[in-house]
């Protein structure tokens, strides 16, 4: 199994994961084949990525660390939230803040999360967007609630105060709605006067919330404090050091990585590999260190299902990971001049190969 871009996808390929909407219901099961209208319909539902089974991929599963149902359930309670907070906005001066059986269902969502990153067990971090650009701000909020409570985890916090940095996680960005949709969704770059006011959605958010009483300090506090940063260069308080709540922090690493990994309007997700290194060159400076190395602990370098390209010129997917080492995977070699056959090899066990970069599997050239 591996992701492949529905812009890439052949009529009569095998579907590797059931896909479902926005909404969480189920469009395509598992195991079907993939005609012309079926492949329209996912377009038509703005389905970006899918898995798919062929002879490439031939032996490989791929376990997210939280499931698909899950995650997207989470994602549509929050586009109800924003979008109710979006209504309540209009035309008032001040903002009504979200009806308790919303927050219950964001409690809800984040109950289910953790108890799913329980029974997953050791799996790595590695989601692939499988919902179109549209859908960024929700994505991007549950992914980050999900890398912080593996993050909180790492850091042995207790689960009561997981809870609440995982609500930061996902209502980290509520203080966007007050943002004009044409320079939210801007695709051209930014003005200065543009970005002050998209800076000032932290100060925004924790001004529609710090009233509410149901809501932990915690969570208040990483709403008004996830873009600061050690040196004092954040916003919208310029912060320093230990001025900033260790949950914050927790949230700014989960929030620049996720950012950095996904697609946007105006911007194509980098690698992984590469989001991980600009992280490390920020330790000390800019984001805390201790935090950072339970951070990536979490995280699989090279996702399996990922194409990767050797420093020898060699090209292959990756079939394994190991736990204790993610940057050093098991590979299939599928594209070796000198080989007409699939091998594989690991590289724990080769010191010598080293990955050079991540490439599009529909660019291999299978020639056995």
């Amino acid at each position: 199994m591996r992701a492949i871009s529905v812009d890439n996808v052949k009529e009569g390929a095998i579907l590797g994961k059931s896909i479902y909407s926005d909404s969480a219901r189920l469009l395509l099961s598992k195991g079907i084949q993939l005609d012309k209208k079926l492949i329209e319909t996912l377009k038509k539902h703005e389905i970006i990525y899918i898995y798919i089974e062929d002879h490439i991929s031939e032996g490989i599963e791929i376990n997210d660390v939280v499931d698909d149902v899950i995650r997207i359930k989470a994602i549509s309670t929050m586009k109800r939230i924003f979008d109710m907070a979006m209504y309540q906005n209009r035309g008032k001066e001040k903002l009504d803040w979200i009806p308790f059986k919303l927050q219950k269902e964001v409690g809800d969502a984040i109950e289910n999360i953790l108890n799913n990153i329980s029974e997953n067990g050791n799996v790595l971090y590695s989601m692939t967007e499988l919902m179109g650009t549209d859908m960024y701000t929700y994505k991007h909020s549950v992914n980050v609630a999900i890398l912080s409570i593996l993050t909180a985890k790492s850091l042995g916090i207790k689960k009561e105060q997981i809870k609440y940095i995982a609500m930061g996680g996902l209502l980290h960005d509520i203080g966007k709605i007050k943002i004009p949709p044409d320079i939210l969704n801007k695709s051209e770059e930014l003005t200065e006067e543009e970005i002050n006011i998209i800076n000032k959605h932290p100060k925004d958010g924790y001004e529609m919330v710090k009233q509410d009483i149901s809501l932990s300090y915690i969570t208040k506090d990483i709403i008004y404090s996830h873009h600061e940063l050690l040196d004092g260069s954040g916003y919208p308080r310029g912060l320093k050091d230990d001025e900033i709540s260790l949950y914050s922090k927790i949230i700014t690493i989960c929030d620049k990585f996720d950012s950095m990994t996904s697609d946007k309007i105006n911007r194509a997700k980098i690698p992984i590999y590469k989001a991980l290194e600009i992280l490390t060159a920020q330790c000390h400076e800019k984001i805390d260190k201790d935090v950072y190395s339970k951070f990536v602990e979490n995280i699989a370098v090279y996702p399996i299902g990922t194409g990767v390209l050797l420093e020898d010129g060699r090209k292959g997917i990756v079939m394994d990971i190991h736990r204790s080492c993610p940057d050093r995977p098991i590979i299939k070699i599928v594209e070796d001049e000198h080989c007409n056959e699939y091998y594989e090899i690991d590289l724990m066990k080769k010191l010598t190969v080293f990955i050079k970069d991540t490439i599009d599997l529909e660019e291999i050239k299978i020639n056995f």
